[in-house]
């Protein structure tokens, strides 16, 4: 006997698309039979007679869209996350909390407070610590702020050291999240030849926009500046990826349509370059005028829409629905933020409250870890309709703690995995995936 995959979606428009958010597996039905069986499928499953010399019943159940009535699909989902853990070290590393821009919906407060020698130095030793201790496969740094960038000479030097220390046993791989301001080609190189490759950079639309909310400290305008770094790295070879994320504002939302035109034509022609954006979000910080508040998972799919039709795709968000892709960083067991002075801490957010406090890295790599509080953020109880629903095995019922308290979290979440899969709808255009 068999049943409908407890993770089995069906999204039905003109052509039906099938996703199966355990497996992976994805088609689209164009058939007008194969969507009758996919309208009767619990009818036909209970007739498994039906499923007799069924080409494509056999299909459904040969892609584990139809599984074993007796498959406890639970269980795989917890021994792919198990798995999934292991294999690599996440670490978030903020070199300093001081920022050249002065955006006004920033939720962070930016002082001089920088990174010293001695505590890259820890750093370096408690990875290769955790790295030895639980055989990661592959460790990514990530680079955060603050901006980065103004500690570029400590960046560079950290990630070459870290490299040597590792002997080349494992793959080491850089991030960084930038404003783009000092990411000239100079600077551009330099981060690429010490192992960072791959940058998220924010441009909030065009000029006409993107210079009320991203601007230097003293109110000084940016995109000018930026778009020319940009332009530069796109006439240059070097090899990295350059994800461009607009943070949507209302305001932003009017020119969605010219922005994505310009993004189109300017860079995303060139491979290197990827579209990326999310409605903006109340973290906090006193200036509200530009926060979207609740529905920004709605908006995020209607952008989605918008950018498909011109055969625009962020591939960010494809990655969402690999197995626990949307799964919040701050929740997993195997990732970490390192601020300045050695804390440890989980989330980027609410980097101040006491509750973000993990642990401490001590002289020589020594660590402490604060099982309490660490706990907090990776092993909290699941609500019952997390195990029931169809995401599961993309978010695994991991919220970030923090945000639990916010009411639609989850809608918001399912608001962007259906406009994900329906934005993809537009992007299959051969018979390979096609039934």
């Amino acid at each position: 006997m068999y049943k409908l995959s407890d993770y089995t979606v069906v999204v039905r428009g003109k052509d039906y698309i099938i996703h199966n958010t355990l497996y992976g597996n994805m088609v689209r039905v164009t058939g007008t039979e194969e969507k009758e069986y996919i309208d009767s499928i619990d009818e036909l499953l209970v007739a498994e007679e039906a499923l007799d010399n069924n080409e494509f019943l056999q299909l459904l159940i040969d892609m584990k869209f139809i599984v074993d009535e007796n498959t406890n699909e639970q269980n795989i989902v917890n021994l792919r996350y198990l798995e999934y853990e292991k294999r690599t070290l996440n670490v978030i590393i903020i070199p300093t909390r001081q920022c050249n821009f002065d955006c006004p919906y920033c939720y962070e407060k930016h002082v001089n407070l920088f990174m010293e020698k001695d505590t890259y130095h820890n750093v370096i030793e408690m990875l290769v610590k955790i790295i030895n201790t639980y055989a990661y496969s592959s460790v990514n740094i990530g680079w955060f702020g603050g901006e980065p960038t103004l500690e570029i000479d400590n960046i560079c030097s950290f990630m070459n050291t870290l490299r040597a220390r590792l002997n080349n046993r494992i793959a080491v791989y850089g991030q960084m999240t930038s404003n783009g301001y000092l990411l000239n080609y100079t600077n551009l190189k330099r981060l690429v030849d010490a192992g960072i490759s791959s940058y998220q950079i924010t441009i909030d639309g065009l000029k006409i926009t993107h210079d009320k909310t991203r601007v230097l400290k003293g109110n000084q305008p940016s995109w000018v500046h930026i778009i020319n770094n940009l332009c530069n790295a796109k006439k240059s070879k070097l090899k990295f990826k350059i994800v461009i994320r607009t943070n949507f504002t209302k305001e932003m939302i009017k020119y969605a349509n010219e922005w994505f035109d310009y993004l189109k034509n300017e860079f995303l022609s060139d491979k290197r370059f990827k579209l990326y954006f999310e409605a903006v979000k109340d973290l906090g910080g006193a200036d509200k005028t530009y926060k979207f508040g609740e529905g920004e998972g709605k908006q995020v799919a209607d952008l989605l829409k918008l950018a498909t039709d011109k055969e625009l795709f962020p591939s960010t968000y494809q990655s969402w629905l690999d197995g626990f892709g949307m799964v919040c960083y701050a929740g997993k067991t195997n990732s970490l933020v390192v601020d300045y002075d050695g804390t440890l801490r989980k989330c980027t957010v609410i980097l101040e409250d006491p509750i973000n406090n993990v642990g401490k890295v001590g002289q020589n790599g020594k660590f402490i870890i604060n099982e309490q509080s660490f706990s907090w953020w990776t092993t909290y109880e699941k609500q019952s309709e997390c195990l029931s629903c169809k995401i599961y095995p993309l978010c695994y019922g991991k919220k970030c703690p923090a945000c639990y308290p916010e009411k639609n979290y989850c809608n918001n979440l399912i608001d962007t995995y259906y406009g994900i899969l329906g934005a993809m709808s537009n992007l299959y255009k051969t018979s390979e995936e096609q039934i």
